[in-house]
């Protein structure tokens, strides 16, 4: 069962540009289960607050996404954070992540998703999923509608992107 991702305060410290990103590796299951609403934003401003409230339902995720949520947040637990932060250190070098323990995981997560393998919960129905590989995610994080300007800042990842939570180290 989700707890951080259901929590609204935790959503707006991670970002809507961080949670849109990670929701757009899950176009296609979200679509599947006619549920591309949650990858826009609403004009009211209560996203997060909807975000919240439709993820804390597990049941009406898709699997894959489901799975993916409760990968990141028992990376983030308390239990495995010297796992993170040696995952952290080896593979974004000379990096220091700022913002909470599910912020810190879910960069890792963009950066190098086979890292959380060993994090993964059992899958419901004992299904065997895996995250998507990054030309997954960067293939599946490109809206159908965007222009070449905005695939470019998509596929991104220096540290001068406004969705990167990595400050370089002087």
């Amino acid at each position: 069962m989700l707890t951080l991702f259901t929590q609204p305060s935790t959503l707006q410290s991670i970002g809507h540009n961080r949670i849109t990103r990670l929701l757009f590796g899950f176009t296609d299951d979200l679509r599947a289960a006619n549920l591309p609403a949650l990858l826009v934003e609403h004009q009211n401003g209560n996203y997060v607050d909807h975000l919240a409230a439709f993820l804390a339902d597990h049941s009406r995720l898709p699997e894959r996404l489901r799975n993916t949520l409760l990968t990141l947040e028992n990376t983030a637990s308390e239990t495995n954070h010297e796992a993170l932060e040696s995952i952290i250190q080896r593979r974004l070098g000379g990096a220091t992540l700022t913002g909470l323990p599910l912020d810190r995981a879910l960069e890792v997560w963009f950066s190098a998703p086979e890292e959380l393998s060993q994090f993964a919960t059992p899958p419901s129905n004992n299904i065997t999923t895996h995250p998507p590989s990054a030309d997954q995610k960067i293939e599946n994080a490109i809206p159908l509608s965007s222009s070449p300007e905005e695939r470019v800042g998509v596929r991104s990842r220096s540290p001068q992107n406004p969705n990167s939570k990595i400050e370089n180290r002087k």
